[in-house]
């Protein structure tokens, strides 16, 4: 994991400084934004350098947070502490380890309890958590085989592990009853994918999610807007499009250099523009490497 999140960093930093001023890097200029989802959930977009979204749910409980941004003060978030400050903060969920997402742990959960990939076992031993009974089926029959429930403000949220596409570390955070899905940087919108495991992995991970959940779901990215089931669906398209195109193009021998160079994902090219870190070539690329494997 750290020579994942190192790369995440590696990558980012160099891109920051050329990415152009004009272009609104994955809903830049929503940062430091709050959205309130429901009476009590409040999505904050982190004013940071990428903007992170952050979730709030509140209640006589207390409050649980998923993600909690990068290190420094995040004014937004803690505003909405301050106001449910009797409550505290009592349970932190990090949709996966990388820094950006996990930098405010500390600092915002000292009295917390957090939950990640690498843990939900132990919290469920110590009976914060409670195994889900069975797969968390489908419509027609796809399923997540493991994950994990946690009562909460009279709400029923589900933790499912979901690694090997992003990260080795991703969960997927479902609040039930307010019908909002997490689903972190398993989905950064209107951009192509950052993987940096396997894309067979990422297009089962999102058939799963768009056959399991409710079609009047919410979708949470990691980065930039929310999504309806609709526009999921339209992204999985969009993923299933240009791996086709690419693929296509390996399979009548052309390189990975020369597939870049002719540029056949013309059409998505707002997708390699959207945020700092994925640009179109990386998609390609990502194909490449799957490709590779499936001819092994």
């Amino acid at each position: 994991m750290k020579r994942t999140i190192g790369m995440v960093i590696w990558v980012l930093l160099p891109v920051l400084f050329t990415f152009p001023a004009t272009q609104s890097a994955q809903g830049q200029n929503n940062k430091g934004t709050v959205v309130t989802l429901s009476a009590n959930m409040f999505r904050i977009a982190s004013a940071s350098i990428v903007s992170v979204n952050l979730l709030a749910f509140t209640g006589r409980d207390g409050i649980l947070l998923v993600d909690t941004g990068e290190e420094y003060p995040n004014w937004q978030l803690e505003s909405i502490l301050k106001k449910h400050k009797p409550a505290g903060v009592k349970y932190i969920i990090n949709t996966h380890l990388h820094d950006d997402h996990t930098g405010g742990n500390d600092a915002l959960g000292k009295k917390a309890a957090v939950m990640n990939f690498a843990n939900l076992a132990q919290w469920a031993r110590k009976g914060v958590l409670s195994p889900g009974k069975g797969e968390l089926k489908g419509r027609t029959g796809k399923s997540f085989a493991g994950y994990y429930r946690l009562a909460f403000n009279g709400e029923d949220i589900f933790i499912i592990p979901a690694a090997g596409a992003h990260s080795e570390a991703d969960v997927i955070v479902y609040f039930k009853g307010s019908g909002v899905v997490h689903l972190g940087d398993l989905l950064i919108s209107d951009s192509f994918p950052l993987l940096f495991g396997d894309v067979n992995r990422y297009q089962e991970i999102l058939e799963k999610v768009i056959d399991i959940f409710p079609p009047q779901v919410k979708f949470v990215a990691g980065h930039g807007r929310d999504y309806t089931m609709a526009e999921l669906k339209n992204y999985y398209k969009m993923i299933t499009d240009t791996r086709r195109i690419v693929e296509k193009e390996f399979k009548a021998g052309k390189s990975i250099q020369a597939v870049m160079d002719a540029n056949v994902l013309k059409k998505w090219e707002s997708y390699g523009n959207a945020f700092p870190v994925v640009r179109t070539i990386d998609w390609i690329a990502a194909i490449h490497q799957a490709y590779l494997q499936k001819k092994q």
